[in-house]
């Protein structure tokens, strides 16, 4: 284990014990002024030693390596468990609660978990030489630009969030076709569907629409592995292997922290040999 990550750990413990601290079983009924309240909260924050991050785009994880490639995948893995470990701890406005704490133990034994797993899904023999490609990370349907005549593609947008990853991270599918698995078409005439609009006529509900993108967007994850096995039959190789999928799924852990009840069950499943997808419980 890299001198970083134990240092992460060491401000991990630190951060966790003033949380305990702040409980109410702790703290008892009173409540601190608001300028010992900003003391604590600030002491906090600079324990962890790291900024506020955004989930819905990975573009700021790797601003500071997107110019150059890592030695290795154990490399930027452990890179994101160390920024991942500080981001953990980051507490909220206020006191926090039971479920805080909870929650911030969670995350913390959930990266030591992946700390001890890191060398087995990235074995050393495999460090240098990896092949990485540069990734838009954040191709969601909003930074895709269709012709309104044709429906073709007419550009992509956000390439700020573009960074050098992995082969296996690159070979997933695309942000934009992510959703719950729905294999059954919804029927709009379904009671379920159904409201009644002010002006007193007959209408359907939001709902609908939901579950029918979820259905449509399961349609297009099988089209868009059926046209990348004619268009480039690697990539679809990379993406089915299986070691490719649980390095994905070790990603997807390492960035996972308000489902951190989650990533524990996908832990002790991938730690007793067992075969389990993490982004499918994440999206289903």
């Amino acid at each position: 284990m890299s001198a970083r990550l134990q240092l992460e750990l060491q401000d991990a413990d630190e951060a966790v014990a003033k949380l305990e601290n702040w409980s109410p079983s702790s703290v008892g009924d009173s409540e601190p002024d608001s300028e010992s309240d900003s003391d604590s909260g600030s002491g906090s924050s600079s324990s962890s030693g790291s900024s506020s991050r955004s989930s819905s785009c990975s573009c700021s994880d790797y601003a500071s390596d997107s110019g150059s490639d890592y030695d290795s995948e154990s490399d930027y893995d452990s890179d994101s468990l160390s920024d991942s470990e500080s981001e953990s701890d980051s507490d909220s406005d206020g006191l926090p609660n039971e479920h805080d704490i909870a929650g911030a133990n969670g995350n913390k034994s959930n990266t030591e978990r992946l700390i001890a797993l890191l060398p087995t899904i990235f074995p050393a023999a495999e460090n240098g030489g990896e092949e990485f490609v540069l990734h838009h990370t954040d191709l969601n349907a909003g930074n895709i630009l269709l012709d309104p005549n044709t429906h073709e593609v007419a550009g992509i947008i956000d390439w700020e969030c573009i960074h050098t990853v992995p082969l296996w991270f690159a070979c997933q599918i695309p942000r934009f076709l992510l959703s719950r698995t729905r294999n059954e078409k919804p029927d709009p005439q379904t009671d379920w569907y159904k409201q009644v609009n002010e002006d007193g006529t007959g209408g359907i509900n939001e709902g609908y629409w939901y579950d029918l993108e979820e259905w449509e967007k399961t349609q297009l994850r099988g089209f868009f592995l059926d046209e990348m096995e004619k268009e480039c039959p690697e990539w679809v190789e990379v993406h089915r292997e299986s070691a490719s999928g649980l390095k994905a799924d070790f990603e997807s852990a390492v960035g996972e922290w308000l489902s951190w009840s989650s990533v524990e069950w996908w832990l002790d499943r991938v730690e007793d040999g067992e075969e389990s997808h993490l982004r499918d419980i994440l999206w289903n």
